[in-house]
Formats: structure tokens, C-alpha cells, sequence
């Protein structure tokens, strides 16, 4: 509640207008390496591996896709175990009437990302936190935004156990599936098939928001 009354006070306060005083109870970690260690501890990732719990309630909050990332990148790189990497083959899709036109780059269709199709390489670990980002089924909790914890890794499924809420510890399968670009996103449609998940040690703000 105190924090909601400093975030409040920042939009009603006048005296705050470009000039901002963080609370003294807020931590404040001079490099990344020191936030990763404060939140994300070496043991706390171990304690991961064997405990379905360890990790909820945790995120690094960032306001851009290239941020959380980052973040992402390089935590996924303290959890102990083997990692696993899976590559989406982006493509594009050709009208009749631009066939003979002079094709994109792979390593340019390989780079994109978007929230309608996000990175083409995934990297995932054995109890590494993921959020979904497709409904797939609402009935069974599997909604756009729900954080699980990887516990099982095969090539074209995943197994993973839901984080917090109701369905706290259910274990859900989810396979690879067909991602698409709208007409807004793009001048042309993009299309891969990938797993509808990312690393979420970082989250964007407003999937924190819901």
C-alpha cells in the first residue's frame, strides 16, 4: 500500500514533476550483475531444479521486448543443467501476384520479433520459468500472460507445470504450433511454427499488468 500511494503521489503531485526521489525502502543495485544476484540468487536457481515454488512470485520488470530479453539471455545461463535451443524456420507468405519477387533475408525473417511471432530462437533449461503467449485452452488456465515451469523437454513438446493461482502445479503439454504476423505488424505476412512461450525471469510491464 505505501508503494501505491509513492506511485499515485507520481501522478498527482505536482512538486514531482521532473524531478523524482526514490523511497529509501526501495533496493537500489548499481549494474545488472548485482539485480540478477539480489532476486535471482545462485542458490535460489538451484533450489529451482527440485522445488516447483522456488521461483514464484519473481520478475524483473522491463519496458522493452530487447531489455527483458537481455535479462532473460543471461539468467537462463545460471540455471544448472542442459540447455536446449529451438529454432522457428520463418518464412513468407507469397501472393500469386508477387512470385518472381527478390526474397527476404533468412538471417533478416530470423531476427524478427514481435507479440504476434516472437523471437525464432528459444532457449529453454530444465525448471526455467516461461509465460505463455497464446490462449490455448482458458478452461484448462492455459491463457495468454500465465507463467509455468519447464519439467519436461522433448523436440516437438514441452511439459510444464503452471506457477501460482488456481491451477497452481497442474501439468500441461504443449506442443509447437503455427505463429502468423497481422497486416499491421508487417508489409508482408510472416509465418513459423515455435513453441508459444518465452523466459519470463523478465517480463515486459504490461504483461505484468495482465
Amino acid at each position: 500500500m505505501v508503494f501505491l500511494t509513492v506511485l499515485k503521489d507520481m501522478v498527482t503531485n505536482l512538486q514531482l514533476y521532473g524531478y523524482l526521489e526514490l523511497p529509501t525502502y526501495i533496493r537500489r543495485d548499481s549494474n545488472v550483475n548485482q539485480l540478477c544476484d539480489h532476486l535471482y540468487p545462485h542458490s535460489l536457481l538451484n533450489d529451482g531444479v527440485n522445488s516447483h515454488g522456488a521461483l514464484i512470485g519473481r520478475a524483473i520488470l522491463a519496458f522493452r521486448n530487447n531489455t527483458a530479453n537481455d535479462f532473460n539471455d543471461f539468467l537462463v545461463d545460471r540455471i544448472p543443467g542442459q540447455e536446449y535451443r529451438f529454432e522457428a524456420a520463418n518464412y513468407v507468405e507469397v501472393p500469386d501476384d508477387s512470385a518472381g519477387a527478390e526474397p527476404f533475408a533468412v538471417e533478416y525473417l530470423q531476427s524478427i520479433g514481435l507479440a504476434s511471432i516472437q523471437r525464432s530462437s528459444l532457449r529453454l533449461e530444465m525448471a526455467a520459468p516461461i509465460m505463455l503467449l497464446r490462449n490455448l485452452s482458458p478452461r484448462e488456465g492455459l491463457c495468454n500472460g500465465i507463467r509455468m515451469r519447464v519439467s519436461g523437454i522433448r523436440r516437438t513438446c514441452l511439459q510444464d507445470a503452471i506457477m501460482g493461482g488456481r491451477s497452481n502445479g497442474k501439468i500441461c503439454l504443449l506442443p509447437r504450433i503455427k505463429l502468423t504476423t497481422t497486416e499491421e505488424d508487417l508489409l508482408f505476412i510472416l509465418q513459423g511454427a515455435q513453441f508459444p512461450v518465452q523466459l519470463c525471469f523478465s517480463i515486459r510491464v504490461n504483461k505484468f499488468q495482465g
